[in-house]
């Protein structure tokens, strides 16, 4: 029991990703969508930023932002 909770996968979440030129891993549309709302907001990602996944919107920058500023205005940022 203690090797499963101290285990590194139960600790920490980590993106796999998807094979990328070389030995670099892309992150899928979810993954992105969760890494932006771990780390501003510090849950899971609500409707609209799945929905932005859903739509492949959060490999563009520019939209990437626009989901990071509008999860800092939240209230649990």
């Amino acid at each position: 029991m203690q090797a499963i909770l101290l285990a590194p996968s139960t600790l920490y979440r980590s993106e796999i990703g998807v094979p990328g030129p070389g030995s670099e891993a892309k992150l899928t549309e979810w993954e992105l969508a969760s890494q932006l709302s771990f780390l501003f907001s510090g849950g899971r990602p609500d409707d609209l930023l799945l929905a932005a996944a859903a739509r492949g919107e959060l490999s563009d920058p520019k939209n990437a932002v626009v989901q990071a500023r509008r999860l800092l205005a939240m209230p649990r940022a």
